[in-house]
């Protein structure tokens, strides 16, 4: 831009030249060389690397203890529900043993063994 001419705003003004817009418009000063540019985006892209690098060894290390945590709330949430539960079914025992002992002589003793044992 900064060696071409721009028509001006107004008709009949003087043409605009590249430098000009690029100072008062655009607000970038000319002062300083190309390689200093040049340094400022190597440095942007080594700072992103180094972002990213430090990002996924982050995740490497964080990633295990999101795992325990997640497992412990499964396993707290499957704890409270009723079919995980420790508490029998029936509402009282004798119902339980009940169906026991019909189980157990409706079987022959041989296979009663081999159930049990």
């Amino acid at each position: 831009m900064i060696g071409l001419e721009f028509d001006p705003l107004q008709p009949g003004d003087p043409k605009l030249k590249g430098k000009v817009i690029i100072n008062t418009v655009l607000g970038i000063s000319l002062d300083h060389s190309k390689w200093w540019d040049l340094t400022v985006v190597i440095v942007i892209l080594i700072v992103y690397r180094l972002l990213f690098f430090t990002i996924l060894k982050f995740k490497e290390r964080a990633s295990p203890v999101c795992r325990t945590i997640y497992t412990k709330r499964t396993l707290h949430h499957l704890s409270k529900r009723p079919s995980f539960r420790k508490t029998p079914p029936f509402p009282s025992q004798r119902h339980q043993w009940w169906w026991w002992q019909g189980w157990s002589r409706r079987w022959p003793r041989q296979l009663r063994l081999i159930v049990v044992a």
